[in-house]
């Protein structure tokens, strides 16, 4: 199957039949094992730290910064980011002797992490971006032929395992198997919202980047109902309602570790961090052009990821 078309429609939250759920089921078991076979995440910066390492959680936190700034000017979906991120994440965890390379020098990694994110739209996006604008928005730091080679090298070191299970797609799925009674379906927006912004904001945070993709968003799922429901003074019963998860997560659900992400995603959402806030969705026509435009010098400018190296 076509990757881009793969991607699900996040701007709404699933409803199943009964027919459909083993369907469900069977595919989130599907996406545990590619998980936990696959896409595994390491501390590549504590497993460092016995080597002069110039890259840290802070130059991580501004190139995702720079990431969500990037597709909210273009349009393109917020998962985007979590992709390229993975990506950037589980390349430098690879050990191998160019992501060494990259963690001791905060300009390549700068590149490594543009380069991510060019690889994401490229494979998930319906618009590509291209090399020339990427150098361009580096105020010409690489070129054109610097973001392919680096893309060469990311690709082969992470073998080609580039279509992680991501935190939204649990989200979406698990929600799905939610029975919403007494009326309350219209709080599966609401939920999908919350969560869906936990997640966005789960990417920020180095210390949740070894956290599985279920974890995370078991996690905001969790958070998110219990925030929404008590908001409407409506009183719930989560267990029950997360029990048609209970077979497939069964030993996430008996973790302490749930309960301290959904604090760690609760306070990174009270903290309101700049450029982050929650976005209004927004189309791009049928008549705009296929690539990203930046239509001004001062508007390509205000994209420059200038601040991790410099």
């Amino acid at each position: 199957m076509n990757q881009k078309s793969a991607r699900h429609d996040d701007t709404q939250p699933p409803f199943i039949s009964t027919r459909s759920e083993e369907i469900v089921v069977d595919r989130l078991l599907a996406m545990k094992e590619q998980e936990t076979k696959r896409y595994i995440r390491t501390d590549y910066l504590k497993t460092a730290a016995l080597c002069e390492v110039t890259v840290d959680a802070w130059c991580r936190f501004k190139m995702v910064q720079w990431c969500y700034s990037v597709v909210d000017f273009a349009h393109f979906s917020r998962e985007t980011v979590s992709m390229s991120m993975s990506y950037l994440d589980r390349f430098l965890g690879s050990n191998s002797p160019r992501s060494q390379q990259v963690i001791q020098d905060r300009k390549v990694y700068q590149l490594a992490a543009m380069t991510c994110l060019y690889l994401a739209i490229k494979i998930f996006e319906p618009r590509m971006i291209e090399t020339r604008l990427l150098s361009d928005l580096s105020r010409g730091c690489y070129s054109p032929e610097d973001i392919k080679k680096m893309e060469i090298d990311i690709i082969f070191d992470l073998k080609w395992h580039l279509n992680d299970p991501s935190p939204l797609s649990y989200l979406m799925n698990c929600l799905a198997l939610i029975p919403f009674e007494h009326g309350a379906e219209i709080n599966r927006v609401m939920i999908l919202d919350l969560a869906r912004y936990q997640i966005e904001l789960s990417v920020l945070d180095y210390k949740l980047m070894t956290q599985s993709a279920s974890n995370i968003a078991i996690a905001a799922l969790t958070s998110s109902i219990a925030l929404v429901f008590s908001d409407r003074g409506i009183e719930i019963n989560q267990s029950e309602l997360l029990t048609p998860m209970g077979k497939i997560f069964t030993s996430e659900f008996q973790s302490c570790s749930i309960s301290e992400i959904s604090q760690r995603l609760e306070d990174l959402h009270n903290r309101e961090i700049p450029g982050i806030l929650q976005r209004k969705k927004n189309t791009l026509s049928a008549t705009e052009d296929n690539h990203l435009a930046i239509k001004t010098q001062q508007q390509r400018r205000s994209l420059s990821p200038v601040c991790v190296y410099t």
